[in-house]
C-alpha cells in the first residue's frame, strides 16, 4: 500500500484561523492525505486554544500534533498593531518549523495562516510546496490583491476618501472607511506588509447528542423560529454603554433571544469572574426577561448548533467570517452589526450581494446604537409578516443550497481540493 502524502497545517493562533483550519484538516484526512498540525508550545497559547486543539485531536484520532519549542523573547514589537505582532510570532517560529519539517520523511505541502508569510520562505527552503490559508472571504482576497495598484493609482491616503464608494473588479463597491483600517493609512507598519484553491465553506460540526450545551435545551423550549440569537464571535466585544442600551432593546422589543454575553476586555480582567457581566445589564433586566430570554457568559456556545436549532430564527452578528459561513450554510438570516478587520466588507457581501441579512439600525462605525434602533432591527427581521423578512429567508435558504453544492463530488469545492492534492504529484 502506497505512504500518504504528509500535509503540514500551520494555524493562526485565534479560534477564528484555527477553526477553520482544522476543518480542512478533516477534509485531508477524509481525501487519505496524513496531516500534522503544528502549534506553539502550549504555555504560549490561550486556555480557549488550547481546548480546540484538544478537542480536534479527540475527534479525529489519525491528526498528528506537534508543538514547537519557545522561541526567543520577542524583541522591538512596542505597542505595533495586533497584526505585526501575530507576523512577527510566526517570525520567531520558523527556525524551529524548518528543522521540523527537515526532520520528517516526507512532506508533500505545508499550508499556513495566512499572516505566516515567512512560512512560505521556510517552505521554499527545505523544497516543500508552500500555500497560504486565506480565512475569510474571496471577495475580501479580490480586494487586497488589487490594493497596492488601487494605491498607486489613487495617489493618496485611503483615510481622506472617508466614506466615497471604491470599486475593485469583481467585488461589489463599497465606502472607503469599510476596508481595513490598517490599510487607509499609508503610515502605518500594516500598510507596508500588505494559485488560489477555493475549497469551502469549512465549517465545524455541530455537538455530539453527550456534550449538549445547556442553552441547546433552553432553545428545546422555545417556539419555532421565535429567537434572535446575538453573539460578537470567540473575541469581539462592544462597551458598557453599548451593552446597556442592547438589553434595553431587546427587553423593548417583546422577542426571545439567547444572548451570547461579553464583557470588555478591561472589565473582565478587573473582576475575574467568569459571571461579572450579568452585573453589566440593567437592574432587573434578567428577572423581567425570564420568561423569553438567556444570556450566557462562558466563552464558548456551539454556535453551529445554534444556528441550526429550529428555534432559532435570527442571528445578530459580527460579521466575522466563520459566522458568516455558519449562517449561511444552515440558512440563517443575518442582522449585521461589524466591529472591526474585514467586518465592514463583510457586511457588504451579505446585505447587499448575497442579500441574506439587514444593517443594523442607526449603526456608523464608532457610534452607539440606541435602544430604540436595536428594538425596531429586532421587530423587523423577527416580524412573520414583514416582506422584507420572508425575502431574506427565501434567500439565506437558497445560499444555503449554492454552499452545499460546493462539497458534491461535481462541485466547485471538491474540485478545487483535487486541484490542490494533484499539485504534490
Amino acid at each position: 500500500m502506497a505512504t500518504a502524502k504528509m500535509v503540514v497545517l500551520l494555524p493562526g493562533q485565534s479560534i477564528s484561523h484555527l477553526t477553520p483550519m482544522m476543518e480542512f484538516a478533516e477534509v485531508c484526512l477524509r481525501r487519505g492525505l496524513a496531516v500534522t498540525v503544528v502549534v506553539p508550545d502550549p504555555t504560549l497559547t490561550a486556555p480557549p486554544f488550547r481546548s480546540a486543539i484538544c478537542r480536534y485531536a479527540s475527534r479525529l484520532p489519525s491528526l498528528a500534533v506537534h508543538s514547537l519549542p519557545p522561541p526567543p523573547p520577542p524583541t522591538h514589537l512596542g505597542a505595533v498593531h495586533p497584526f505585526i505582532r501575530m507576523q512577527a510570532a510566526f517570525r520567531s517560529q520558523a527556525p524551529s518549523l524548518r528543522d521540523f519539517l527537515r526532520g520528517l520523511p516526507a512532506v508533500h505541502a505545508l499550508v499556513a495562516d495566512m499572516f505566516a508569510v515567512d512560512a512560505l520562505d521556510v517552505a521554499a527552503e527545505v523544497g516543500v510546496p508552500g500555500h497560504l490559508f486565506y480565512c475569510t472571504g474571496a471577495n475580501n482576497l479580490a480586494v487586497f490583491l488589487q490594493l497596492p495598484s488601487f494605491c498607486s493609482r489613487s495617489g493618496g491616503d485611503l483615510k481622506d476618501l472617508g466614506d466615497a464608494p471604491v470599486s475593485f473588479p469583481g467585488v461589489r463597491t463599497m465606502p472607503a472607511s469599510h476596508l481595513v483600517d490598517g490599510v487607509l493609512d499609508s503610515g502605518t507598519e500594516l500598510y507596508a506588509k500588505t494559485s488560489v484553491y477555493c475549497v469551502g465553506p469549512l465549517i465545524a460540526e455541530g455537538e455530539t447528542e453527550e456534550e449538549r450545551h445547556p442553552c441547546l435545551p433552553w432553545l428545546d423550549a422555545q417556539p419555532e423560529h421565535s429567537v434572535v440569537f446575538i453573539c460578537f464571535g470567540s473575541r469581539c466585544t462592544v462597551s458598557l454603554e453599548q451593552i446597556s442600551e442592547m438589553a434595553k432593546g431587546l427587553e423593548k422589543s417583546g422577542h426571545r433571544f439567547l444572548w451570547v454575553l461579553r464583557a470588555p476586555p478591561s472589565f473582565a480582567a478587573a473582576t475575574g469572574e467568569p459571571d461579572a457581566a450579568l452585573s453589566l445589564l440593567p437592574e432587573g433586566f434578567l428577572a423581567r426577561t425570564a420568561d423569553r430570554g438567556l444570556v450566557v457568559t462562558a466563552s464558548w456556545v456551539p454556535q453551529v448548533d445554534v444556528l441550526r436549532h429550529a428555534s432559532t430564527g435570527a442571528f445578530l452578528t459580527h460579521c466575522g467570517w466563520n459566522s458568516t459561513l455558519e449562517a449561511v450554510v444552515t440558512g440563517m438570516p443575518m442582522v449585521c452589526w461589524p466591529l472591526e478587520a474585514e467586518q465592514w466588507m463583510n457586511k457588504v457581501y451579505i446585505v447587499e450581494e448575497m442579500k441574506v441579512g439587514i444593517e443594523v439600525r442607526g449603526y456608523k462605525p464608532g457610534e452607539l446604537v440606541t435602544a430604540d434602533n436595536v428594538d425596531a432591527t429586532v421587530r423587523s427581521i423577527m416580524d412573520m409578516e414583514s416582506e422584507g423578512r420572508r425575502t431574506v429567508i427565501e434567500r439565506a435558504l437558497a445560499v444555503k443550497e449554492s454552499a452545499a453544492a460546493a462539497w458534491k463530488e461535481d462541485g466547485s469545492s471538491c474540485a478545487a481540493f483535487t486541484e490542490f492534492v494533484k499539485q504534490m504529484e
